[in-house]
């Protein structure tokens, strides 16, 4: 099996699947048809808001064996859609940086990931480059202390069905991350695409 993460700041972490021991948990599985035999990263689990301090999967990313690759689709600023202007408390149409990702392992598409950030905190920084960057010079810009996440399932557009290599038909499950500044202010929306048929998510947590 063959873990996937994703980087701290642009894409947040990637989603867990859980050992069976509570606190414990390991990176989300794709299931591709051809898949060599890998080890799997013993990670904390990071569910609903996450806390300044806590280490997050793309932190980790050594302890998976295998080749993770992003391939950097677009770096744009735009009017921000509807959908991104309401998550980031703003008007829609006022300017937003918009970064997209392919995630490759082992060069097999593994997801798609749209990150937005509001044009005054993104404009003149590496978050406005069409350029990777060191996700540890991006976090104090940020000033990340919490995100919350909604989980949705949607069906395909034709660009996301032939970018993911995914047949007709297919449904994706999405992923929806706001992650807040010290201040509360929203200051990141990330959208995750991945296609339902390769991708399990499953979460456990003790009962008090």
């Amino acid at each position: 099996m063959r873990g996937v993460c994703f980087d701290g700041v642009d894409g947040e972490c990637g989603e867990q699947l859980v050992n069976g021991q509570v606190g414990i948990g390991l990176a989300t599985f794709p299931l591709q048809p051809r898949r060599p035999d890998l080890r799997t990263a013993r990670v904390p689990l990071l569910c609903g808001n996450q806390k300044r301090g806590q280490r997050d999967l793309g932190d980790l990313i050594e302890d998976v064996t295998g080749t993770e690759s992003h391939d950097l689709l677009e770096v744009t600023e735009i009017p921000a859609p509807a959908e991104v202007a309401d998550r980031l408390g703003s008007e829609a149409g006022g300017s937003v940086v918009v970064r997209r990702r392919l995630i490759r392992l082992d060069d097999v598409p593994a997801g798609l990931i749209e990150s937005y950030y509001p044009a005054d905190i993104a404009r003149g920084t590496p978050l406005a480059e069409a350029r990777h960057y060191d996700s540890g010079t991006i976090r104090p810009l940020l000033d990340l202390a919490s995100y919350d996440e909604t989980v949705f399932a949607t069906m395909p557009t034709p660009d996301e069905r032939q970018q993911m290599y995914i047949a007709e038909g297919t449904p994706l499950l999405g992923r929806w991350r706001i992650s807040y500044n010290s201040d509360n202010r929203p200051v990141q929306v990330t959208r995750q695409l991945v296609a339902a048929d390769r991708y399990t998510f499953k979460h456990q947590h003790p009962i008090s």
